[in-house]
This record gives C-alpha cells, sequence and structure tokens, in this order.
C-alpha cells in the first residue's frame, strides 16, 4: 500500500511523518511543503465493512481508494449512483441537485473544521488551503484496544477517535468538535481519556475539543 512513499529501503518501510505538519491531498503521495504533508484523502461512500460511517473523510497512505472509499478530489457522482451518499452531503462541495454531486476536493488543500464563518463546503484561503468539514468526537461506543490490527469497529468509531466528515447530520454516537462541556457522569468512557484537557469546571464536565477553523496537524 504504502511503497516507498514515506521513505524506506527494500527491508524497510516509511510511515507518514506528519510531526507538525497536516495532511494534504495530492498525488503521489509523501511530498512534503511548508507544514504539509501530501496524501490521499478518502471519503466513505458505502457504510459498513472498512468503511464504517457514510461521508467519513481519512487520510490514507496509498494512492488508490480501497472498496467502499473514493478520492476527495472533486469528481462529479450521479446521483443516481449514490443515492445514500447525497442524501448525506448534497451538494455542497458542488453539483446539480437535480442530476450529481461533487465529492469534496481536497487536492493541495486539508480539512479545517467547520463553525463561525466557515461552512461545510467553504474553500479557505491561507498558507495551507482548506475546506470546510465538520470535525467529531465519538462519545459512544467500544474503547480502542491496546493492541490490534488497526481496524475500526464495524459501525461506528472508538470513544475519542476525531474523524472528519463531509454529512450535514451528526450521526448518533458522536458530537461536534466544538467545544462543549458536557456531563462527566453520562460520558464516563470519554471523560477518562480525555478528562480536562480542552477544559471543564473540574466538577460535573469537562469540554470536547474546539476544532472551528483549524486543521489537525500531527503533534
Amino acid at each position: 500500500v504504502l511503497g516507498l512513499s514515506f521513505g524506506g529501503d527494500e527491508r524497510d518501510v516509511g510511515l507518514p511523518d506528519l510531526r507538525g505538519r497536516v495532511p494534504i491531498g495530492g498525488n503521489p503521495p509523501g511530498g512534503f511543503g511548508q507544514g504539509t504533508l501530501t496524501m490521499t484523502w478518502l471519503i466513505a461512500t458505502n457504510s459498513g465493512g472498512e468503511a464504517p460511517m457514510l461521508g467519513m473523510i481519512v487520510p490514507f497512505g496509498g494512492d488508490f481508494a480501497p472498496a467502499g472509499w473514493a478520492i476527495c478530489d472533486g469528481t462529479l457522482i450521479p446521483i443516481s449512483a449514490n443515492v445514500a451518499l447525497f442524501e448525506a452531503i448534497g451538494t455542497a462541495f458542488g453539483g446539480n441537485p437535480q442530476v450529481y454531486f461533487a465529492l469534496p476536493n481536497l487536492t493541495n488543500a486539508a480539512p479545517i473544521g467547520a463553525g463561525g464563518n466557515i461552512a461545510v463546503g467553504n474553500q479557505v484561503p491561507g498558507p495551507i488551503a482548506g475546506l470546510g468539514l465538520n470535525y467529531l468526537i465519538c462519545t459512544s461506543g467500544p474503547v480502542a484496544p491496546a493492541a490490534g490490527n488497526g481496524s475500526l469497529p464495524p459501525t461506528g468509531g472508538y470513544v475519542g477517535q476525531v474523524v472528519a466528515s463531509a454529512a450535514a447530520q451528526i450521526p448518533s454516537g458522536w458530537s461536534l468538535c466544538d467545544g462543549s462541556l458536557i456531563a462527566t457522569s453520562a460520558n464516563p468512557a470519554l471523560f477518562e481519556l480525555i478528562g480536562y484537557t480542552y477544559g471543564g469546571d473540574r466538577r460535573s464536565n469537562f469540554a470536547l475539543p474546539d476544532l472551528r477553523g483549524k486543521m489537525l496537524p500531527g503533534t
């Protein structure tokens, strides 16, 4: 899947280095820019299997789209070819609501959290170009195992997992990354993972990450 896109040799494969960088879409993967790393942004086009949530958007190290996913390159899709995805994302990224709709276009751009003056689908200029998307955090579901093969749950996500989404509706078990305060007693699993990292009153509530207007560089 990765080949030598991110370094390595005939014995070892290099992993993407996102420390201090945000992934932008493009081909081939592996190119470094000012604060960026080129990867392949994918959108889940069919829920289930390896694509557990319709409209979920994730970075991928390969240069192709696995089954159930499509590359976020602005391609126009006939509505009749994927009614479910159209119902999820509509024409926020372009298209004709009677005939076709566009996939998000993250070519040379990175997701930026929608909110305030940024709507889902807005192109945001800057040193790193952005595309407005919803950032979601999983608040209900299984906790990621300490060891495993890296696969996602068959539906939903792992508690604390943050993903970008092109969908207009927030699915059950997820919340917007908008800094909201939520009750500690009602969300013990998530609180155990993130605590007061993003704020809270240290008594009865804690804050979700606030990613409105922000990109996600690696730490």
